[in-house]
C-alpha cells in the first residue's frame, strides 16, 4: 500500500480542492482539438485523432531519470516502484520491467503474447485492455528503449528546463548524442494524426511518414517529492507546479523540433510524470484524449461540466475507483469496437421509440465485455443534448470487470465490484461525424445506482482517517427519498460545507482550478460504506427502472450560473429485469407509455409532464391508494441562496396536451412552497375518493385553456396556507359530491371570471377572523 499512499498524497481524493483518484487525473490535453488539420475532407470519430484504434500499433517506451548540479540530486531520492542505482543511472527504471525489456505489467511487446496471456488473471495490462475492449480488433504493443539488448534509462539534467515538453526535448537530444544510430523504423508503421479524416491503418493509401507512431516518456518523478527538483537556472521554478506534474500529459511533444536521421517528432504519445504510479489507468485516460478528444467525465479531474455535481464511475476516463476497470458501452460504440446489439450481438437494440422494440420488448444481454452486448434507449430531454440510457451486463468473466483499487488505506479490502445489470445515461455525443465534444460533453455520463436517490445530511465535524489515506471524510445520513432530484451514493454530495453564502460551483468544462464544494460518500451513519465505489449499483432480478422507481428513469438537466438547474422531463419508459440465466445472461423488458405510479413517491425539482402517450390517454396515472408528494427538495439545486437556502422551489408543470389522472382513492400533496401548474391545453382529472391537496405555501395554477376535472367523490383542497391562482381555465365539478374547497387564498387573474360547470360545489372554508382570502385583479369576477 505504500504505492497507493504516495499516489494519494499527490492526488488528494475529494472534490473540494482535491481529485478523486490517481487512476485518471491529469493536467493537460493539447490534442483534444481537431482544428490542426485545415485540409480535412471527412470527419469520422473512429478514424481517431492521433491514430486509428484498430489493427497493429506499436509504441516505444523511454524511461528517464535525472542528474546534474542542482538542489537535492534526485538519485538520492526514492521513487516507489523504481530501481534505484546511483552508480549506473541507466538502471533507473520501473522495477517490474525485466532487463530484457519485458514489461507485462504494462504492455505486450509482440502480438503472440495476446494469445499467450489471454486467460492469465495476473496480466492486466494496457495491451490486454485495448484488445478486450475492441473485441480483439486492436493490437497495441510497445517496446522499451534498450541499448545492447538491455533496458536503458536515459539520464538528463533538468537545469534551465521550464516544462515537461522541454524535458522531452532534452531526452531526444541525449539519445541523438549518445545513440545516434538508433533505428526508428520499427516504430513508424503508419501516417500519424488522421484527425478523424482517414483510417491510418490503411498504410497503402497512407504510408508511414518518417515520424514515430507513438512515444511514451516515463519519468522517475512524483510531485509528492516536493521541492527536490528545481530548474530554470537562477530563478528556480518548482517542477511540481508544471502542467502535467500531477499525473501526465496527453502528448509526447518536444519544445523544439529535432531531426533524428531523417525522423521527426510530432507529439503523438504520452508523457507520464509519476514514475510507475497509476501508469495503466493514467495511460488509458490520456490515450482517450489522443483517440477521440475525450472530455472529462466519470469524476475525472473532478469535472462536473454543464451539470451541478461530479460523480464517480467506470470508463476509460476512470479505471481506478468506479465499479469496473472497463470501457463504457458508449465508448466502445463511439470507436466502432461494438455495435448497439444484444442477444449475443444478433438483435439490434438501439431504441428511439416504441416502434424500435422487438415484438415483446424483451432483450437478452450476454456478458458485456466478452460479447459487446448493450441496449441503448433515447430519453426525452426537451431541446437539450440528446440523452440515452445504456444497459450493460457485467458478469465478471473478464479481469477488467473488477476495479483497480482493491484495498483501502488500512490495507483492508474494499467491497468487490458488482455483478449483473448496470445502467447509466450518456449525454456526450450520438453523432460520430461530430468530432468536437471536449466542452459540451464534459461530465456527460450519469450513473444510475439501484440503491436510490436521496436527500443527505451530514455531521459538521469531519475526519481524516487512514481509511482513505488521510483525506477528509464526512459522516452522511439519508434523510428523504428524492427519486428525481436527489443524489445517489456514487455522486459527490454537493452542499454548503463552508457555512457561507455560496456553494462553490465550477463552471469550467474540463479544467478545475477551483473545485466544486462536494465530497464523496464514504461513510454513512458511522460506518464506512465506500458508496462512491459503486459496489451495489447493479439492478437485481425483479427490479423495474421507470416512473415509479428511485432513481427515476429521467433525463439529467444542465446547470448554469444564471438559470440554475434545468428541467426534468417525465417519460413513460421503463426497464424491467425479468430473469438471469444460469450462464449469466440477463433478460430485460423495455416498455414505453408505462405511466402508472405504483409506489408512494416524493418528487422535487423543476418537472414537466408532456404528452407522453401522444394520444388522448393519460400521460401519468396515480394508482389507487398511492400518494405522490410534490415537495421542496432537501438537496441543493443552486449554488446561491434563495430564501436562505440553496434550493429552488419545486414547480410541476402539466404542458399542452398532457393528461394527469388520479385514480380512485389516490392522493397528491403539493407541499412546502411548491407549485402545480396546469398549462394551456393540459388536463388534470381527480376521481372518486382521490384528493389533491395544496398546502404549506404551495400554489395550484389553472391557466387559460387548461382543464381541471373533479369527478363525483373527488376533492381538490386548497388548505389554509395554500393558494389557487385562477387564470381562466375550465373547472368541471362532475357530480354532486365533486368538491373544490378553498380554505386558503384564491387569486383571480385580470379580466377573468372565476366559475365552474357541473353539479358539484365550491366550498370556501377559511377560518381566518377576517376571511379576506380572495384577490380579484382588475376586470375579474
Amino acid at each position: 500500500m505504500k504505492n497507493l499512499l504516495l499516489i494519494f498524497l499527490c492526488f488528494p481524493i475529494f472534490i473540494n480542492g482535491q481529485s478523486l483518484s490517481p487512476w485518471f487525473y491529469e493536467d493537460n490535453h493539447p490534442y483534444c482539438y481537431d482544428s490542426l488539420n485545415t485540409s480535412k475532407t471527412y470527419d469520422y470519430v473512429p478514424n481517431g485523432l492521433q491514430f486509428t484504434p484498430k489493427d497493429n500499433f506499436k509504441g516505444l517506451i523511454i524511461f528517464v531519470n535525472f542528474q546534474g548540479s542542482y538542489s537535492n540530486a534526485p538519485n538520492s531520492i526514492t521513487v516507489n516502484g523504481w530501481n534505484h542505482d546511483n552508480v549506473d543511472l541507466s538502471k533507473n527504471y520501473i522495477s517490474t520491467v525485466q532487463s530484457d525489456g519485458t514489461a507485462l505489467d504494462y504492455f505486450y511487446s509482440n502480438n503472440s503474447q495476446f494469445a499467450q496471456y489471454a486467460n492469465n488473471p495476473n496480466v492486466k495490462n494496457i495491451s490486454k485492455f485495448y484488445h478486450e475492449m475492441s473485441m480483439q480488433q486492436f493490437y497495441f504493443t510497445s517496446e522499451v528503449y534498450k541499448r545492447n539488448n538491455q533496458v536503458f534509462s536515459v539520464s538528463i539534467d533538468p537545469t534551465d528546463a521550464n516544462s515537461w515538453y522541454n524535458l522531452n526535448y532534452k531526452v531526444m537530444q541525449k539519445i541523438l548524442s549518445d545513440d545516434s544510430s538508433f533505428n526508428w523504423a520499427p516504430y513508424d508503421n503508419r501516417k500519424n494524426n488522421p484527425y478523424y479524416d482517414f483510417d491510418n491503418t490503411d498504410t497503402i493509401t497512407n504510408p508511414p511518414d518518417s515520424i514515430p507512431d507513438y512515444i511514451v516518456f516515463i519519468y522517475k518523478y512524483n510531485a509528492a517529492i516536493g521541492n527536490h527538483l528545481y530548474s530554470n537556472g537562477l530563478t528556480p521554478t518548482n517542477m511540481n507546479t508544471w502542467s502535467g506534474s500531477g499525473g501526465g500529459l496527453a502528448s509526447a511533444s518536444l519544445s523544439s523540433p529535432i531531426n533524428f536521421n531523417g525522423y521527426s517528432f510530432d507529439g503523438c504519445g504520452y508523457t507520464h510524470c509519476l514514475g510507475e504510479a497509476s501508469l495503466v489507468g493514467l495511460f488509458i485516460h490520456e490515450v482517450a484524449h489522443n483517440i477521440y478528444g475525450s472530455p472529462h467525465y466519470s469524476g475525472a479531474n473532478t469535472v462536473s461540466g454543464a451539470y451541478f455535481f461530479p460523480e464517480n464511475g467506470w470508463s476509460m476516463m476512470n479505471l481506478g475507483f468506479g465499479a469496473f476497470s472497463s470501457a463504457l458501452g458508449w465508448e466502445r460504440w463511439y470507436l466502432d469496437w461494438i455495435d448497439i446489439k444484444s442477444n449475443n450481438q444478433t438483435i439490434f437494440s438501439n431504441i428511439f421509440t416504441s416502434t424500435d422494440l422487438t415484438a415483446n420488448g424483451e432483450y437478452i444481454l450476454s456478458d458485456f465485455i466478452t460479447t459487446g452486448d448493450v441496449v441503448r434507449i433515447k430519453i426525452p430531454n426537451g431541446t437539450g443534448r440528446n440523452q440515452y440510457l445504456w444497459l450493460e451486463n457485467h458478469q465478471g468473466v473478464s479481469i477488467f470487470d473488477s476495479r483497480f483499487a482493491i484495498n483501502n488505506g488500512d490495507d483492508e479490502p474494499f467491497s468487490p465490484s458488482p455483478r449483473g445489470l448496470v445502467a447509466y445515461i450518456d449525454a456526450i455525443n450520438d453523432d460520430k461525424s461530430n468530432t468536437y465534444i471536449f466542452d459540451a460533453g464534459a461530465g456527460g455520463i450519469k450513473y444510475l445506482d439501484s440503491q436510490g436517490k436521496y436527500d443527505y445530511s451530514w455531521d459538521s465535524i469531519y475526519s481524516s482517517p487512514n481509511h482513505l489515506w488521510g483525506n477528509r471524510i464526512y459522516n452522511y445520513h439519508i434523510d428523504n427519498n428524492n427519486p428525481i432530484s436527489g443524489q445517489m451514493p456514487c455522486n459527490a454530495i454537493m452542499s454548503n460545507y463552508n457555512y457561507d453564502t455560496v456553494i462553490t460551483k465550477v463552471f469550467y468544462t474540463n479544467s478545475t482550478p477551483v473545485d466544486d464544494e462536494a465530497y464523496w460518500l464514504i461513510k454513512r451513519d458511522g460506518t464506512y460504506t465506500d458508496d462512491m465505489l459503486q459496489s451495489n449499483i447493479n439492478f437485481p432480478v425483479g427490479s423495474r427502472l421507470g416512473i415509479s422507481s428511485s432513481p427515476m428513469l429521467v433525463n439529467y438537466p444542465n446547470y448554469s450560473s444564471t438559470t440554475f438547474q434545468g428541467t426534468y422531463f417525465i417519460n413513460g419508459i421503463s426497464v424491467e429485469v425479468l430473469e438471469q440465466y444460469s450462464d449469466g445472461r440477463i433478460k430485460i423488458k423495455v416498455r414505453f407509455n408505462d405511466i402508472d405510479v405504483t409506489q408512494n413517491l416524493r418528487w422535487c425539482g423543476k418537472i414537466e409532464l408532456n404528452d407522453i402517450t401522444e394520444n388522448t390517454n393519460p400521460d401519468i396515472i396515480i394508482t389507487t391508494n398511492k400518494t405522490l408528494t410534490i415537495d421542496k427538495s432537501g438537496t441543493p439545486n443552486r449554488h446561491t441562496l434563495y430564501n436562505d437556502q440553496f434550493i429552488n422551489p419545486t414547480i410541476f408543470s402539466c404542458l399542452n396536451n398532457s393528461y394527469f389522472k388520479m385514480n380512485n382513492t389516490s392522493f397528491v400533496n403539493v407541499d412546502n412552497g411548491s407549485t402545480l401548474s396546469l398549462k394551456s391545453g393540459s388536463k388534470y382529472e381527480v376521481n372518486s375518493g382521490a384528493i389533491l391537496r395544496i398546502r404549506s405555501g404551495s400554489t395550484l395554477v389553472i391557466e387559460q385553456g387548461s382543464q381541471l376535472l373533479i369527478n363525483d367523490g373527488g376533492q381538490v383542497i386548497i388548505e389554509g396556507t395554500g393558494k389557487l391562482d385562477y387564470q381562466g381555465g375550465t373547472i368541471t365539478l362532475n357530480g354532486s359530491n365533486a368538491k373544490l374547497e378553498i380554505a386558503g387564498n384564491l387569486t383571480i387573474a385580470a379580466n377573468k371570471t372565476f366559475t365552474f360547470s357541473g353539479s358539484g360545489y365550491v366550498k370556501f372554508s377559511s377560518t381566518a377572523s377576517s376571511a379576506n382570502n380572495i384577490t380579484a385583479n382588475a376586470g375579474s369576477a
